[in-house]
């Protein structure tokens, strides 16, 4: 399942978090009460939902998780590709391997022959040329990540 926002696809775990906060335009109103036990930081996630929101461009996929393995989706990838950004692991040491792939299923293992990121680089790029309804399968994450599919074109 995915959410859309003027036109930008966001992740579930994404929308989750705004749920957890509860409306968080009023939340913001009304200072930022958050949710949970300590005020700061249910106010710092809502407004860092809020900021991830408003940074998606018009067919912008972003997922941002901190397990694996995790399935995301579907989303509707437009032909003529995607540009693909990605950043993982906590900033100590190594990051620790990031593989990604596609699926047209939810419980599939990746039908792509290539994974779509399989890096052990803190951050770096990718290409995507697969279209349709499909599933972003994160099989291997060490730690946080953060996805951004960019449309081409």
């Amino acid at each position: 399942m995915h959410g859309r926002q003027g036109g930008c696809r966001v992740s579930t775990a994404l929308l989750r978090s705004v749920a957890a906060c509860g409306a968080l335009t009023a939340a913001l109103v009304v200072g930022g009460a958050g949710c949970g036990s300590d005020e700061d930081e249910g106010t710092a996630e809502a407004e860092q939902v809020l900021e991830d929101i408003q940074s998606l461009a018009e067919g912008e996929i972003l997922i941002k998780g901190s397990r694996s393995p995790q399935v995301y989706g579907p989303y509707d990838f437009e032909k003529g590709g995607y540009g693909v950004r990605f950043e993982h692991g906590a900033g100590e040491g190594s990051p620790g391997r990031l593989v990604v792939r596609l699926s047209s299923q939810r419980d599939a293992e990746g039908e792509t022959d290539e994974p779509t990121i399989d890096s052990t680089a803190a951050r770096g790029t990718a290409t995507v040329t697969a279209h349709g309804r499909l599933y972003v399968a994160v099989r291997d994450a060490s730690d946080r990540y953060v996805i951004r599919f960019t449309p081409r074109g």
